[in-house]
This record gives structure tokens, sequence and C-alpha cells, in this order.
């Protein structure tokens, strides 16, 4: 039994060996499989599927980055909001200072023309003045008296303003005293 024993048991591997051996023979291993091969894609199709690689992984990483670089964004806009309606207030602010000013512009303006056409006829008036002044200077006594006592004192002073120191002298001197006096002091005072 012993022998038997160690026959089978020098045996056992062969007899493995032997099964194995008719297993190939029967049924020989088949090759792997050649890989089957990856298909080329289009610029397109890389491009869709990068992307989709892209949102998912921004789906699962970056929610939480988005969500906050959203609320950050919202704080500017809202920032920018509050400062436009700060600026358009200063605007708006400066818009009535500009009407006030225009309107302001426009009175004085109408003053300009009103003091240029008073300075126009002034002039003319101090022309007249002056010509009345040279008329009134080649009259002598009588003649001179007659025309200035119709005359009221501020013709009177404007003409003497206008004449030679002489021709002041045969005026006052066509005046009645009294006039002439009070023609004086009002000379004087001016």
């Amino acid at each position: 039994m012993v022998r038997i024993l160690i026959i089978s048991t020098l045996s056992m591997p062969v007899i493995v060996l032997a099964i194995v051996g008719a297993i190939f023979l029967i049924n020989p291993p088949q090759p792997a499989p050649a890989p089957a091969p990856v298909p080329q894609l289009s610029e397109k199709e890389k491009r869709i599927k990068i992307k989709a690689h892209v949102m998912q992984d921004f789906r699962n990483k970056r929610w939480g980055e988005l969500r906050h670089t959203l609320d950050s964004l919202f704080t500017v806009i809202d920032l920018l909001n509050d400062s436009l309606k700060r600026k358009e207030a200063i605007i708006d602010t400066l818009n009535q200072k500009m009407v006030f000013y225009q309107n302001d512009y426009q009175n004085l303006e109408k003053q300009i023309a009103d003091l240029q056409k008073k300075l126009g006829q002034a002039k003319e008036e101090e022309k007249k003045i002056k010509d009345l002044a040279k008329t009134l200077s080649g009259l002598k006594g009588k003649s001179l008296a007659r025309i200035v006592a119709k005359m009221d004192d501020r013709t009177v002073i404007k003409i003497y303003n206008q004449m030679s120191n002489t021709s002041k002298r045969t005026l006052m001197s066509s005046l009645p005293a009294e006039r002439a006096a009070v023609i004086a002091q009002k000379i004087i005072r001016n």
C-alpha cells in the first residue's frame, strides 16, 4: 500500500499535467482579443467631449466656488448700481444748476442789451446836448436867457458842462440870480 501511495503521490502531478495537456489539445488557448480600435473623434466631437467633462467636473467640484463667485458678482453689481444712482443724482443736480445758470445768463444778456440801448440813447443825448451847447454858446444876453428860462435845471446843467468857460459865464449871467444859485449848488453836488 505504501507503494501504491508513493506511486499515486508521484503520479498525481503527472496525471494533472496530462489532464491539462489534454484540455489544451482539445481546446487550445485563444489569444487575447485585440483591443477595439479607439475611434478617431472629429474636432467638434473632441470639443463636445471636453466640454461635457469640464461641465461634469464643474458640477461636482466647483458648485460652491461658482455660488461664491456669483454672490461676489451680484455684490459688485449692487455696488455699481448704487454708484450709478449717486452719479445720476449728481447729474440731475448739475442739470438743475445748468438750467438756473442758463436762465440767469439770459437775464444778464437782456440787462446788457437794455444797458447798451440806454448807453446808445445817452450818447445820442450827449451829442444833442453838445450841439445845443455849441448853438447856445453863440447866443448873447436876452435871447439866451429866454431859451434857458424854459429849460429844466437838469438840462441846463448838462448844457453848462459841455460849454467852454467863457460860454459858461455868459449862461450863468443870463439866468435870474436865484435860479443861477440853485443850478450852481446842483453842479457842486454832482
